[in-house]
């Protein structure tokens, strides 16, 4: 993985399988939101920041997957936040658990 497509290719894929394993899929709102911030990711990972200008890209990966996952996992903590009870009988997490999360963690390098 060199080039910002695909380690957003990656990002998004792994991104994919990490929801899947915890049971819940994506709504389409979150779907390219989730896209879009592994675009972002990439290309943050590509032109670093000085702080992590000296870091092999493949560790800087690493470290946006682990924290993709936390975001994810803030997403799934949102659902009963955000939810009204009928939402909750599906396994999706959408917009409204995105935006809770990102208000909660962000700004986080490389994410946002």
């Amino acid at each position: 993985m060199e080039s910002s497509f695909e380690i957003a290719e990656h990002l998004k894929m792994y991104a994919h399988t990490y929801v899947f394993s915890r049971g819940f899929k994506f709504g389409s709102g979150a779907d390219n939101d989730i896209n879009r911030m592994a675009e972002t990711s990439a290309i943050n990972m590509v032109n670093p920041p000085i702080s992590y200008a000296d870091v092999p890209l493949i560790l800087l990966v690493g470290i946006a997957e682990k924290r993709l996952a936390i975001f994810i996992d803030h997403m799934i903590i949102a659902r009963p936040k955000v939810y009204t009870d009928t939402e909750l009988e599906s396994q999706i997490i959408g917009e409204r658990t995105f935006g809770w999360a990102r208000n909660i963690i962000c700004p986080i390098f490389p994410l946002c």
